[in-house]
């Protein structure tokens, strides 16, 4: 049975265990960042983890920073995740979720997810222009909240 969950509720102890040896056994992560974790809320097929979308708060943005499926799941459960995670960020006074992509095939599903691609040169990362950091070919999508 499926079932999502926040790291943030009252099981959040162990959740939070469930998603950091998770993401530990993904190659592309380098490093867990605790924060993130926090926000995270996670697709379970009874107590097995399935994915995680968890973001990062900027001011009232938030930078999805963990998408990541172990294995193949159907759009209906991908949006009732982001579901959660939306709610989860407009209770973290959060009014806008981006994400920074560099992949058209993953830009396209991000606009089936309801995101927009928004004009890169407005946003500063990292107290440097967008378009002159290490993801200036990369692009920026933005869904409103």
């Amino acid at each position: 049975m499926y079932s999502i969950k926040r790291v943030n509720s009252e099981e959040g102890v162990k959740l939070k265990e469930s998603v950091i040896e998770f993401l530990e056994q993904i190659p592309t992560v380098e490093s867990i960042d605790d924060d993130v974790v926090e926000n995270a809320s996670v697709l379970f097929e009874d107590d097995k983890v399935l994915g995680i979308l968890s973001y990062e708060k900027f001011t009232n943005y938030g930078l999805i920073r963990y998408f990541i499926f172990k294995s193949v799941i159907s759009n209906d459960h991908i949006f009732e995740l982001l579901n959660d995670v939306i709610e989860s960020a407009r209770s973290n006074d959060i009014d806008s979720l981006f994400s920074v992509i560099n992949k058209k095939e993953i830009e396209n599903f991000f606009g089936e997810l309801g995101f927009d691609k928004v004009d890169k040169s407005k946003f500063v990362i990292d107290e440097e222009n967008f378009l002159d950091s290490q993801y200036k070919d990369a692009n920026i999508m933005l869904c409103k909240i």
